[in-house]
């Protein structure tokens, strides 16, 4: 949990435990995650974040730029902690989002 509270400090992002969670989940889960899913499983973690601080927290880590918004159909938003150049696709049967890294040089289709 260090890493984490040191890459938001970094970030300028004073770490409390909600967003040091928050941002450890969308790290070692690369789901590109919504809000709700980060909370049900967060909450396991700390039993009385709420729905609100969760969502304020992708927020303030996006502000920071620590975390993308990545927006896939009908404005649902998703969290993705990998900050590297790359596009994202979803999978008509499963619904699960995927990275699409390009080759090198050239830039990910917005």
């Amino acid at each position: 949990m260090t890493d984490c509270a040191d890459f938001l400090r970094s970030h300028g992002v004073l770490p409390s435990p909600q967003r040091v969670a928050v941002y450890n989940f969308l790290r070692t889960h690369p789901i590109h995650a919504t809000v709700d899913t980060i909370f049900r499983t967060v909450r396991n973690e700390l039993p009385s974040i709420s729905r609100m601080t969760v969502y304020n927290t992708v927020k303030r880590l996006v502000a920071a730029g620590a975390v993308a918004e990545v927006i896939i159909e009908d404005g649902e938003l998703r969290y993705d902690a990998d900050m590297r150049p790359h596009g994202h696709c979803k999978c008509t049967g499963c619904g699960a989002v995927f990275d699409m890294f390009p080759p090198p040089g050239e830039l990910p289709v917005a």
